[in-house]
């Protein structure tokens, strides 16, 4: 991820901080952060998309969103913690 942490970390708190974003800008910059973070074919990835998948068939944009809030949530404590490259 390189330089371009801090800027992804602001990025990721702003999303979570302006609850008017829709579900489908949260989903988009979620697995804009995690092809960052981990690659566009990590096991972060697949599960977040697996997941979503799931949540599809049986709930609402509602819990998509709450299910990618997250997920940034979980990348921004791996990426302060030290937890990626």
């Amino acid at each position: 991820m390189g330089n371009a942490a801090e800027a992804w970390l602001k990025r990721a708190k702003a999303v979570l901080a302006e609850s008017q974003h829709s579900a489908a800008e949260n989903i988009q910059f979620t697995v804009s952060l995690l092809a960052a973070t981990y690659g566009a074919q990590s096991p972060q990835m697949d599960a977040f998309t697996t997941a979503l998948k799931h949540i599809a068939q049986r709930a609402s944009d509602f819990t998509q969103k709450r299910h990618s809030e997250g997920v940034i949530r979980n990348v921004i404590a791996e990426i302060e913690g030290g937890l990626t490259r």
